[in-house]
């Protein structure tokens, strides 16, 4: 379905219910804080929202902070405070990025990628994790000495929220489609790459040593996917490794989690 039939309100309303929904997932990574995650998708959603349908949407982008918010163990006022810098944060990166004149609207030039990185991934989290660090600090005052761990677990939770949502978004928006001749390779890509995120980040490898080598093991599936297909699946077989990745260190598995002793 074309978005230009969606009418206004639907929009808004779409887009705030995809954000609460990727805000439940990401409050369920936290650790630090309970609203504080080191993975925080709703980033990802709404610059890919305002990227797609324009700033009509940054009322949704409000209403599904707040309503991610308003449940958790927070003042009110530090609810509000962070759903303004989350959308804020998303108005700031769309705003770079359309100002740049090398942002082609897609990830097909590395200057595109670049500018990407550096204006939705980098500096626009600065906007979110001090604005919330902020009104979560004022809210519970006995944070304040966490606020620079909190601040630096916001800014790079929002980062890669935006590095891993928004391209997939953004690809699977776009009007090219998947050739159909094509999918009998896709499906042996993505088949083998959760094999091998299972071996590598869901606790199937054999013995208890579990080494940062080991991630490297995904990265022969990703050029696979990169050197041969569109973005939809070179996005798509991001998505999944980090979701297997994130899940993994949540239960305790992968290179990344320290082995007991």
């Amino acid at each position: 379905m074309k978005h230009q039939i969606i009418p206004r309100f639907g929009r808004n309303l779409l887009v705030a219910v995809v954000y609460f929904a990727g805000a439940e997932l990401g409050l369920s990574l936290a650790a630090l804080h309970s609203n504080v995650t080191p993975v925080w998708p709703p980033t990802g959603i709404a610059i890919a929202s305002l990227l797609i349908f324009g700033r009509q949407v940054l009322p949704g982008i409000f209403i599904g902070a707040l309503a991610a918010n308003l449940p958790t163990n927070i003042p009110v006022f530090s609810s509000f405070g962070i759903a303004i810098g989350n959308t804020l944060e998303a108005f700031v990166a769309c705003w770079l990025l359309q100002r740049s004149k090398r942002w082609k609207g897609s990830f097909e030039t590395v200057s595109s990628v670049m500018m990407f990185v550096v204006y939705a991934a980098v500096l626009a989290p600065l906007v979110s994790a001090t604005i919330g660090s902020l009104s979560l600090c004022l809210g519970e005052p006995s944070q304040w000495s966490r606020f620079t761990s909190l601040w630096l677990t916001w800014w790079m939770g929002d980062g890669f929220g935006a590095l891993i949502v928004s391209p997939l978004l953004l690809a699977w928006s776009s009007r090219r489609t998947i050739d159909a001749r094509d999918m009998p390779e896709i499906t042996s890509l993505f088949v083998l790459l959760i094999i091998v995120v299972l071996i590598v980040f869901g606790g199937w490898f054999p013995g208890p040593v579990k080494t940062y080598p080991l991630a490297f093991l995904a990265l022969p599936c990703l050029l696979w996917a990169a050197m041969k297909f569109h973005q939809r699946v070179v996005t798509s077989a991001i998505v999944l490794m980090a979701g297997v990745a994130v899940w993994g260190a949540k239960q305790g598995y992968g290179p990344f989690v320290q082995p007991s002793a």
